[in-house]
């Protein structure tokens, strides 16, 4: 994505709370049928959110070079919120054209489940759906990256 010529990606990325016990456990519940403990959970979970920064980072480092060697370089805006509420599936959100659709399956970690790509031209009545659904629940989650003084700059 990052070598595509003065391109501009709005990521927006929810993913269960690790931490999160309301009054109803979701990420308990996620791993319940799954053979592994809320510990063990916890840690595919913060690795994931590892992993994603870890990448950004990655592509702004590229980006930088980029530009240094006068190419046009593209940019990435990525958010991360954790959620605590019971959602279809993981909503992965490109700009406002583009959504993959995860399934939450209780034998298998979503990573590894299916996933269909929906595309607002498309299927606008489809998209309408998944887009609001992505909304609501973004709104009701918890901001994680970047920090609040990185969003202030």
């Amino acid at each position: 994505l990052y070598k595509a010529h003065e391109k501009r990606f709005r990521l927006r990325v929810m993913i269960i709370d690790p931490n999160g016990q309301s009054e109803m456990d979701v990420l308990a519940a996620r791993v319940k049928l799954r053979g592994i403990d809320r510990a063990r959970a916890v840690g595919h979970v913060t690795a994931s959110l590892e992993n994603i920064c870890r990448m950004k980072r990655n592509v702004d480092t590229a980006l930088r070079a980029a530009a240094r060697n006068g190419d046009s370089p593209g940019a990435v805006d990525l958010q991360i919120r954790l959620y605590s509420f019971l959602p279809f599936g993981p909503i992965y959100k490109i700009g406002e054209e583009v959504m993959f659709i995860g399934f939450y399956l209780s034998h298998v970690s979503s990573v590894d489940g299916p996933m269909i790509e929906v595309r607002k031209e498309a299927c606008p009545d489809l998209w309408h759906i998944f887009d609001e659904d992505f909304h609501r629940g973004w709104e009701g989650s918890i901001p994680y990256f970047p920090k609040a003084r990185e969003r202030r700059k």
